[in-house]
């Protein structure tokens, strides 16, 4: 099974991978993200913040209409986001500014049209979960799709008994296309384990 565990890379090329890649199971994040923030809103409606491609495309607006027709739908380009979490910025009075510089106008607390939930469409955005939560306030969700990605993956190869049995530990293969030493930093924040850059490959594309 492959999981395209980017927003971006699923708004763009997710059509393209399942049909090369066919009969190979293949599963972005888009979906499962809209249907956790739909399952969970209260008043229908739902932020999205991501990168700019993810929020161009559109994707997470058809994904969430094509289930809750009467949402409102907010979502907003936090690129400055992705250089935090890229830094290991992840708390901080810096981090939290960046937060309202993007999200204050739309999180107001007389504003009508205030959400109540909202999702983090790039992977890169949960590092920061804590200091956003801080910003946007506890009564809003914050949905992380990358969580209800592996409760699907789980739901998909357990219907198909494909779940693995064994207790044997599973092994790891790591590939970039850009610089090493960043994925291994990077890695190591979001997977909690130690990343060496030994056991990176590069890939020149």
């Amino acid at each position: 099974m492959v999981v395209v565990a980017c927003n971006t890379a699923t708004a763009n090329a997710l059509p393209v991978l399942r049909k090369e890649l066919s009969p190979l199971p293949v599963l972005g994040v888009v979906e499962p993200g809209a249907e956790e923030a739909v399952r969970v809103s209260k008043n229908g409606r739902i932020m999205v913040i991501a990168t700019e491609a993810t929020i161009k495309s559109g994707v997470y607006t058809q994904a969430i209409q094509a289930r809750l027709p009467q949402a409102q739908i907010s979502s907003k380009a936090c690129t400055l986001f992705v250089s935090l979490a890229e830094e290991g910025l992840m708390e901080g009075d810096l981090v939290e500014a960046c937060a309202h510089y993007y999200l204050d106008a739309i999180f107001q607390k007389n504003y009508e049209l205030r959400p109540d939930t909202m999702i983090l469409g790039c992977t890169h955005f949960p590092l920061l979960k804590k200091s956003l939560e801080n910003v946007v306030g506890e009564d809003v969700v914050v949905v992380d799709p990358a969580m209800t990605v592996a409760s699907h993956v789980q739901a998909y190869l357990g219907e198909r008994k494909l779940l693995r049995s064994s207790v044997r530990s599973p092994s790891y293969q790591f590939l970039t296309t850009d610089n090493v030493e960043r994925f291994a930093r990077t890695g190591t924040l979001f997977l909690g384990k130690t990343l060496n850059t030994e056991e990176i490959e590069l890939i020149d594309l």
